[in-house]
């Protein structure tokens, strides 16, 4: 790994994603098996840091593709066990969104990979005082996801949209980035604002209310938020 910025903490941002990773693949399978109300739980909180391995530098390409295919294999491993537990609960929808979200987490992998494996580093990095920024925030969200969790009548997944409001910050501080690229990439900055919006609203409405229909309308402005996190990420790369 490089030596470039001692302010960096390349050891967190080594290992984070590779641990959210694990962590969504674990909530998916014990989700898969027991049908336990927990599961999805400890992904939503860490499911950011998956996220944030575009920050994570390494500078042997062997090294580096062991790294991403470690990565995408956890995180298809977590796809293929959702897909089978909303298979099993006959819920195509959701079911038919993770085959989706199987699709982008492995091509956002496989971005990371290819733009780092052709020397392209990404115009921004995460820093020190970022990363605890982002940890004190998860503090928050267990706060208000353990009663959530803790209801039985819940069987929740990994949701994506407590990670989405952290990385507005990121974004929006680095602001600048995105004025130099295109007005379409700017446009859709604010896109993914409104989508993932739309979509928290319909997921509290899901645990206040207890009806699956709100669960489904969150689910697909989510997936569709997903792919615009994942290209708004991409494009911070030169």
């Amino acid at each position: 790994m490089s030596e470039d910025d001692n302010n960096e903490p390349r050891v967190a941002m080594f290992l984070l994603p590779l641990i959210s990773a694990g962590v969504y693949s674990g909530d998916a399978w014990f989700l898969y098996i027991t049908h336990s109300y927990y599961s999805g739980f400890l992904s939503t909180v860490s499911i950011i840091f998956f996220y944030l391995q575009f920050s994570t530098i390494i500078e042997s390409n062997l090294y580096l593709l062991i790294y991403h295919t470690l990565i995408c294999l956890l995180m298809l491993s977590g796809d293929i066990a959702y897909i089978l537990y909303y298979i099993a609960t006959k819920n195509l929808m959701q079911w038919i969104l993770f085959i989706g979200y199987l699709i982008l987490h492995s091509l956002f992998t496989a971005l990371m990979y290819y733009k780092k494996r052709n020397n392209r580093r990404p115009r921004v990095l995460v820093e020190q005082s970022t990363l605890f920024h982002y940890i004190s925030r998860l503090e928050i969200v267990f706060a208000l996801f353990i009663p959530i969790f803790s209801n039985e009548k819940l069987h929740s997944r990994t949701t994506n949209n407590i990670a989405f409001f952290i990385l507005f910050d990121f974004f929006f501080e680095n602001y600048k980035v995105f004025r130099c690229r295109s007005k379409i990439t700017k446009f859709l900055l604010y896109v993914f604002v409104i989508v993932v919006t739309v979509s928290a609203f319909f997921e509290w409405l899901f645990y206040a209310r207890e009806r699956h229909l709100y669960e489904n309308l969150s689910a697909i402005p989510e997936i569709f938020a997903t792919a615009l996190c994942c290209y708004l990420i991409f494009k911070l790369f030169e």
